[in-house]
């Protein structure tokens, strides 16, 4: 772990289990519509996830699941699809005391149980 004075910036507890129980409504959600424009897209997501908390992984993983149903993602994308997954995959094992396995199973079913586009 760097020992630098961002330190307190990378870092952060664990999310309860209540609100973790209840961020993960965000997976089975609408979802945010992205743009189609790579450039713009990519800006969007820094935006979406910059504050690193569950929520934020969790709105990025149901964009780029919505986007995936009707475009390709290109490698930026999937490497972020990859990267949110796994980080939320293991506060979901630590958080709801569940193996991986059982985290993935759940987390693609939440995923398959929304609309096409966001409704708002």
């Amino acid at each position: 772990v760097p020992a630098d004075n961002k330190l307190k910036g990378r870092l952060r507890s664990p999310t309860s289990e209540t609100k973790f129980k209840q961020i993960l409504n965000i997976l089975s959600g609408p979802g945010e519509l992205l743009p189609t424009d790579r450039h713009e897209r990519k800006a969007r997501l820094h935006e979406l996830i910059k504050d690193g908390c569950t929520e934020s992984l969790c709105h990025t993983i149901r964009a780029l699941s919505n986007f995936q149903k009707t475009r390709s993602l290109n490698d930026g994308d999937n490497a972020l699809l990859k990267h949110s997954r796994n980080i939320l995959l293991g506060e979901w094992e630590f958080v709801l005391s569940v193996p991986r396995a059982q985290a993935e199973i759940e987390l693609y079913r939440l995923l398959a149980s929304v609309p096409l586009e966001s409704e708002e």
